[in-house]
């Protein structure tokens, strides 16, 4: 097999999160080709075996085959190939289906499975599945772009956080908080909490990290509003129930409503003083 046409291929074919049926049609075809034992799983995941499927040690190479949306072309530069999911992960997947199909005949009492994940970029629907419906293996590497100097140990999670206030349309010198100005203090609470807690700590695993993805304001003339998008990378100790209390206080501060919220994706909203609205959703994973 030529491994970089391979690789090209694989870059080439569109795989946004929940589309991923045209490329991992293409990968049954190829990993068949390599000796793999192959098939798709309840959700969609691509699943390839090599060696003996009695063995008593298993090795997961877990990667994920979809993508974020958007369209890059596809080309080579020297030694460079570009492309969207070239590193964001269909390279690392790539790398484990050529590597298990190379080492395989000299393995001894190993089962060696590769995965290529469905939906990784949207709500990790794949991973998932596999997490209930997999038996653990002896180990497990993921294929995640993490530089070349090291071996990453460990994932954050992460919680999503979606803001939304809508209030009756007031004149600016009025004296209310508008909704935008609303946010963005609950915006400035939530970094300094974070600062706060990391204070003294080395290295981004051990960090809270809050990273606001989207903000808007809307209104009609008479009722306006404001939507936010947070997404915050959680450090392992982390006591999440007690962060989303927290911000459930900093959210009626700032707008001055009775406000509640949704946990794991469950939905909520809140009104008071004239307010609808809060954090309408909030994801964990």
């Amino acid at each position: 097999m030529d491994e970089i046409a391979f690789l090209e291929e694989l870059v080439s074919i569109p795989s946004p999160s929940g589309e991923e049926d045209a490329v991992a049609e293409y990968l049954l075809r190829q990993m068949a080709a390599l000796g793999f034992r192959v098939r798709r799983d309840e959700v969609g995941n691509v699943i390839g075996a090599l060696g003996d499927p009695d063995a008593g040690r298993v090795v997961v190479l877990l990667g994920h085959i979809d993508t974020v949306p958007g369209l890059v072309p596809v080309r080579r530069e020297g030694n460079r190939l570009y492309g969207r999911g070239a590193v964001d992960a269909k390279g690392p997947f790539a790398s484990f289906v050529l590597a298990a199909a190379r080492v395989a005949p000299r393995l001894h009492g190993v089962r060696l499975v590769v995965v290529g994940a469905v939906e990784e970029e949207a709500h990790s629907r794949g991973a998932h599945h596999l997490a209930r419906a997999m038996p653990p293996p002896s180990y497990a590497i993921i294929g995640e772009p993490s530089g070349w100097q090291g071996i990453t140990l460990g994932y954050k999670g992460t919680l999503r956080v979606e803001y939304r206030l809508v209030q009756p349309a007031r004149h600016s010198a009025g004296g209310q908080p508008a909704p935008a100005e609303a946010a963005v203090a609950f915006w400035n609470r939530l970094t300094a909490y974070a600062a706060a807690l990391n204070q003294g700590r080395l290295g981004r695993f051990d960090t809270l990290d809050p990273a606001l993805r989207v903000i808007r304001t809307f209104g009609d003339g008479l009722e306006e509003g404001v939507e936010m998008s947070i997404g915050l990378r959680l450090p392992p100790e982390i006591d999440v129930s007690a962060l989303q209390r927290q911000m459930r206080v900093w959210c009626n501060g700032c707008h001055g409503g009775n406000g509640s919220n949704g946990g794991n994706g469950s939905n909520g909203s809140n009104g008071g003083n004239g307010s609808n609205g809060a954090m309408g959703v909030m994801e964990q994973s």
